[in-house]
């Protein structure tokens, strides 16, 4: 008979995929004899970004909706103690969103995902309209009846050890107007890699001037602008800002109208990808002996300065890459690199525009 502080482990069983089930075993050591619990033994398991975040079972069920590094800890506790066990999964799968989850009849939506892997995209928008062909992970779809829709989108990797990923998410059609005296709002990517914002208004002598939002999951806004009005002018006004702060992933654009006395108008939400060929992706993530790298680009030579840092901002690994016009790829090799959580950073060093950034498992 064992009798002692429980000396906590468990192991993840299942896929590691975004919106499956991952299986938490446990195998605790010292719980009772031949390993069955005490009767006091209790199961506290903290999930943070997981759904359920927190449970008491024993072998518990856990679905992560976010590709990340999640920290899952197990703490087990009897009449003789209590310990702590800590691990870190990278949950890996493309990520889906719509350019906005609220849209108006009639309007061309924007459909997108993020991914570094490369393979097929089936859309479902909720409607009775399939669409499998011709977009990929950016397709733009649209509403032609009032009403909520639940869209899908499978990913089917080319690679057939990465995610099969099937997910699912609302959006709801409105007949709302654009915003009080705006006529239209666009935005596009420039061969700078900034984001051009036009928009059209007309006269309105309680104008006092726009705030211009930005944000990289349609929920969370933050401020990156004020652009005055021009209240006293007559005609149709035309104004433009440029955003050379906008990184390198689709983001949304939210513009309110701010009259005299500082009240918010009716808003109006844009949706903005950037070219494809402007991407650079990373593979495998966790990796282990090589770090490849796929750059599609639209100018003859681009410059790539390339960092791989440690997690005390070290800097581990550095190269200077020339890409040129379309797609190629390229291969480090992380022979010399312990295991560990690593942080790739690559920008131009032309411009000091960052091209990517993300957090790096190597095994």
């Amino acid at each position: 008979t064992f009798h002692g502080q429980p000396d906590p482990d468990f192991f993840p069983i299942g896929s590691s995929c975004i919106y499956d089930s991952l299986w938490l075993y446990n195998q605790t050591l010292g719980v009772g004899p031949q390993g069955f619990p005490y009767p006091d033994t209790k199961w506290m398991w903290s999930l943070p970004g997981g759904i359920p975040d927190t449970s008491n079972a024993q072998h518990p069920f856990v679905v992560y909706q976010d590709t990340g590094y999640y920290m899952i800890t197990l703490t087990v506790m009897n009449s003789f103690g209590q310990c702590m066990y800590p691990v870190t999964v990278y949950i890996s799968g493309p990520d889906l969103s719509v350019g906005s989850n609220v849209v108006n009849i009639g309007d061309s939506t924007g459909f997108f995902t993020f991914s570094g892997e490369t393979g097929t995209w089936l859309w479902n928008f909720g409607d009775g309209s399939l669409d499998s062909i011709g977009h990929g992970p950016f397709p733009y779809h649209t509403y032609g009846s009032v009403g909520t829709y639940i869209y899908t989108a499978t990913f089917l990797p080319d690679d057939t050890l990465q995610c099969v990923v099937n997910m699912r998410d609302t959006a709801r059609v409105t007949s709302l107007p654009l915003a009080a005296g705006l006529l239209d709002f666009q935005g596009a990517y420039t061969e700078q890699q900034a984001v051009a914002l036009n928009w059209r208004s007309l006269p309105d002598q309680g104008l006092d001037h726009f705030l211009l939002e930005r944000s990289l999951n349609g929920s969370h806004f933050q401020q990156i602008a004020q652009i005055p009005g021009r209240a006293g002018s007559a005609g149709l006004l035309r104004y433009a800002y440029l955003d050379d702060g906008a990184p390198l992933r689709p983001s949304w654009y939210r513009l309110w109208p701010v009259d005299r006395e500082g009240q918010l108008g009716e808003h109006a939400l844009i949706a903005v990808a950037p070219p494809r060929a402007l991407h650079l992706d990373f593979w495998p993530n966790p990796a282990q002996d090589n770090l490849h790298l796929a750059v599609f680009s639209p100018e003859r030579e681009l410059p790539i300065q390339l960092r791989i840092c440690d997690v005390l901002g070290q800097n581990v690994l550095e190269r200077q890459l020339l890409a040129g016009k379309g797609k190629q790829d390229f291969t480090l090799s992380l022979e010399n690199l312990p295991a560990g959580v690593y942080l790739v950073r690559a920008w131009n060093p032309r411009s000091g525009k960052v091209l990517a950034q993300e957090k790096l498992l190597i095994h």
